[in-house]
This record gives C-alpha cells, sequence and structure tokens, in this order.
C-alpha cells in the first residue's frame, strides 16, 4: 500500500524532526508539517515556526534556499544591506548560503511557514549561526529591483495580482505568483490560490514536486490513486510528476503552494490529464484508480 500523502496538522511533529535540530529555531515553537519520518524522498523540508511578541530567529545561513510565508502577525527580515517590515499574509526568500534573520514584532505572535528546496544532493537541511554584523554590506545583486515598498524578496500577497489558472473557470479558480524564477527566486516557485466552493481543478501534472497546504475551507485533494480530505492546516505532498487535482465542498478554499526546482531542469509546465471542464463532475472518494487521468 503506497504511503498517505496528507499530513493533517493534528498528526505534525513537535520533536525528532530535521527542523528542530536547527540552531537558529532552538527555543521557538515549531512544527513539522512534512514529517521526515514518512519515509518519501521528499524534494522539500516544511514547518511552521511561531514567534512571540519581540522574539528573534538569529542571523544564520542555510546551504539551501528558504522561503517563508506569513500567515499571522508582523516581522522585519533582514539580509544583507536591507530588510523589510511584513505583515500577514506575505512571502519572503532567502537565497543559499545567504546570511538572514527575522524577529516578530508588535504585540501579537508571529506564525511562519517555512519551505527549504531540498531536491538536490543535500536532502538534510543545515545551518550555521553567524554574527549580526554578517548582515552588513550591499544588496545580493541577483536581488531583482521592485518599485512597490518591499524589494522582490519581500512581497505582500495584495500587492501581487490574481491571475486565472484555467481559462475556461475564469477567476474562479485562482493564483498568486509571490515569488517566482522572475523575480529572482531560481529554486522554487511560491504561491497562493483561491478556488470557489464546488469547483473542480483538472487533475494534471509537472516536473517538479509540490506542495498544497491549506489555510481556510476544506476540499478533496488527488495524488496518483489517492484522494485526501483536507482541511485548515494541513498538508498534501505531492511527488514529481504525480498526478493531482481538486474538488472543493462548499466553501472557498485558499491555500498556499511551493513547487522546488532543483530537482528538475526549471520546467514547471502545467500538463492536463483529463479534459479541462467548465463545469466537470464531481469525484467521491475512493481508493482504487480513477479513469480519464489514472497513468
Amino acid at each position: 500500500m503506497t504511503a498517505s500523502l496528507h499530513f493533517p496538522r493534528t498528526a505534525a511533529s513537535t520533536a525528532g524532526d530535521n527542523l528542530h535540530e536547527l540552531p537558529e529555531f532552538a527555543g521557538l515553537e515549531v512544527l513539522g508539517l512534512l514529517p521526515d519520518t514518512a519515509g518519501l524522498a521528499a524534494d522539500i523540508t516544511f514547518g511552521e515556526v511561531t514567534l512571540a511578541p519581540g522574539q528573534r530567529v538569529p542571523t544564520h545561513r542555510n546551504p539551501q534556499a528558504e522561503a517563508v510565508f506569513l500567515v499571522e502577525g508582523t516581522v522585519r527580515l533582514w539580509r544583507p544591506g536591507g530588510s523589510a517590515e511584513l505583515s500577514a499574509p506575505g512571502a519572503a526568500y532567502f537565497p543559499p548560503g545567504e546570511a538572514h534573520s527575522l524577529q516578530c514584532l508588535g504585540s501579537q505572535p508571529a506564525r511562519l511557514l517555512v519551505a527549504y528546496a531540498t531536491g538536490g544532493d543535500q536532502k538534510t537541511v543545515t545551518s550555521e549561526l553567524l554574527p549580526d554584523t554578517a548582515l552588513e554590506g550591499t544588496t545580493n545583486p541577483s536581488t531583482a529591483p521592485s518599485a512597490g515598498l518591499f524589494d522582490r524578496w519581500a512581497v505582500a500577497e495584495d500587492m501581487v495580482a490574481w491571475v486565472p489558472v484555467e481559462p475556461t473557470k475564469g477567476m474562479r479558480l485562482r493564483c498568486r505568483y509571490l515569488l517566482e524564477p522572475a523575480t529572482g527566486t531560481k529554486e522554487f516557485v511560491i504561491g497562493t490560490a483561491a478556488v470557489d466552493p464546488q469547483l473542480h481543478y483538472t487533475i494534471h501534472r509537472h516536473a517538479p514536486a509540490e506542495i498544497y497546504h491549506v489555510l481556510e475551507g476544506t476540499a478533496t485533494i488527488y495524488v496518483g490513486d489517492d484522494a485526501y480530505r483536507a482541511g485548515p492546516g494541513d498538508t498534501v505532498y505531492v511527488p514529481a510528476w504525480a498526478p493531482h487535482g481538486i474538488d472543493t465542498n462548499d466553501d472557498d478554499l485558499r491555500m498556499y503552494w511551493f513547487y522546488t526546482l532543483d530537482a528538475c531542469d526549471g520546467t514547471w509546465a502545467w500538463e492536463p490529464l483529463e479534459p479541462v471542464y467548465s463545469t466537470p463532475p464531481r469525484r467521491p472518494l475512493e481508493t482504487g484508480p480513477r479513469r480519464g487521468f489514472h497513468v
């Protein structure tokens, strides 16, 4: 039997995973949302970190590229030569090997999703603590310029326009590309998605592995021959080239998603595996192969 690729928030690990071993997270509330113990050859390391007011992640660097998505609260983020203040929801990027730090601002906690591109040779995230002087210097030359309030490496969600995912469904199925190679994040693509109630997201596949993390709402998420009921806080892992899609229920669905590009050639074209319906049939939960897209 294939191992489940659905990781409910209620089963998140509180100790023993790679993220819990990182020195910059010592003393912080850390959840492993894609547990190491799942036995997956995962191309993504993913979890959640909560900072109390005033609490700081010390200056450090990782050999892997890192993305953070701010779910709640306000933080200040530092990279060499610059910083940005970001309020939820929003995202930030830290290139491999570059010093960075962040701190919770205000009187409320900050809750962050952290994702690392681990599709290359190094599957385990490591880190090195650094003095704060490592944050001095000029802005990294790979950082794309921005005319907005934030540099492109730190972007508020509402600064990015919604775009339709499937033309037949218009803006009922939409996403925001928060960080992608066009803005300097060559190791991954991350964004948010919103899907209206009672809508089918076409079964499709692509070269990069992906995660879906449900922020609001409920849905049935298909991966390969399996179907999972997912709700707020749940994570679903999609292996490279695995067929996957979504059926929403009676509420709006909002998700965070993350593609990793370091295990493929950077191609992340979307390949449909069934007709792209404008009004698709609903699919029941089932465990066996489903006709029309099984490969």
